[in-house]
């Protein structure tokens, strides 16, 4: 009789514990962010976003978020090299939409009507940077320094796919390929540690969203700067 107890009450809290588990799995939240590495566009999966061997945690109180709201007061401008402690920027402006002649929130359409990416995609008001021309926009170090782009927000303003490069002296060592909209910002947490260049580009561009061109708005860019190496005396 005392071992038919035991039994029951084993089964019992076996129940318990796998009902337990079963909804804390139904309560785990996915995520605001899932973004599709190489995949197909549209094809969305959950990024992997583990540093690559051998690289370091850095301190949240090291890092810089450059807001881009400090650069120029007009509606657009060209962002010019030592932004950021130093950092070169080929084929990078700013823009400020609603002096540019946006005031609408919303749903993307043509642009002057309703809102697109660039103010949908302001995550710190009022400025978001933008890739004007349309090759690759790069973000580099001054000779002999890297740096560790952490993170950024991206919108799309016309295209609609995301394709980011870590280099280190020419070698690519990170890649980072996802969906963008223009209806929200996508975080993208790279942690592409120890790179001296960056590459920004964006393709599929579905047209009649901005008169900006074929491009994407970046906002929020975090990163770190490491200081050159030191000869050991």
């Amino acid at each position: 009789m005392k071992a038919k107890a035991i039994y029951a009450v084993a089964v019992l809290t076996a129940a318990v514990f796998t009902a337990c588990s079963d909804s804390a799995e139904r309560r785990s939240p996915t995520g605001p962010t899932a973004l599709a590495l190489g995949g197909a566009l549209g094809v969305e999966a959950e990024a992997d976003l583990t540093p690559a061997a051998g690289t370091r945690d850095v301190p949240a109180a090291s890092a810089t978020t450059l807001t881009f709201d400090d650069i120029t007061k007009a509606s657009t401008a060209t962002i010019r090299n030592g932004y950021g402690a130093g950092l070169h920027w080929t084929d990078f402006g700013v823009v400020d939409p609603i002096a540019y002649g946006q005031s609408v929130t919303g749903p993307c359409g043509p642009f002057g009507h309703v809102a697109n990416g660039y103010v949908n995609g302001t995550v710190s008001p009022k400025y978001v940077a933008y890739r004007p021309g349309g090759g690759p926009a790069e973000v580099t170090a001054p000779a002999g320094w890297t740096f560790d782009f952490i993170s950024a927000y991206f919108t799309a303003a016309n295209d609609k796919q995301m394709e980011v490069f870590g280099y280190n002296n020419g070698t690519l060592l990170y890649s980072r390929i996802f969906p963008i909209n223009c209806d929200s910002p996508t975080l993208l947490e790279a942690n592409f540690f120890g790179v001296d260049r960056v590459v920004f580009d964006s393709r599929f561009g579905t047209g009649g969203y901005s008169t900006l061109g074929d491009t994407f708005a970046m906002d929020n860019f975090t990163y770190n700067r490491n200081l050159p190496a030191r000869p050991v005396p």
